[in-house]
């Protein structure tokens, strides 16, 4: 993930996937520590000096460019108050990939690829 000039946090995920497939994306900012996911596997990390408020939290889209306009659907979107531990994150994914049928996407690592938190 990257922080852009005017605040925005773009995205660089972990590995690639295939486009009109579910996926699951997610990230954590600790600090200025910034991580992000796909698929519960972890991906670039990046320092952000600049806050990530609720006031000006975007999804999908850029406010400074007209052409960024994410082109997807969303199921599901969850924003906690507080930094999640790793533990915490790996049961937040595999939660979330057993509701939705995703769990063949986590790695076979993944604490709960093979069995729902």
């Amino acid at each position: 993930a990257t922080a852009g000039t005017s605040g925005v946090v773009r995205a660089a995920g972990p590995a690639t996937f295939t486009n009109n497939t579910w996926h699951q994306f997610g990230f954590t900012k600790n600090g200025t520590a910034l991580r992000n996911f796909l698929d519960g596997r972890t991906g670039t990390g990046t320092d952000v000096a600049n806050s990530l408020a609720p006031t000006n939290l975007r999804l999908g889209n850029n406010s400074a460019a007209a052409d960024s306009a994410f082109n997807g659907e969303i199921a599901e979107w969850i924003l906690f108050n507080n930094a999640l531990s790793v533990a915490d994150a790996d049961k937040v994914v595999g939660y979330l990939a057993w509701k939705w049928g995703l769990q063949g996407n986590l790695a076979n690592s993944h604490p709960y690829k093979y069995q729902a938190p």
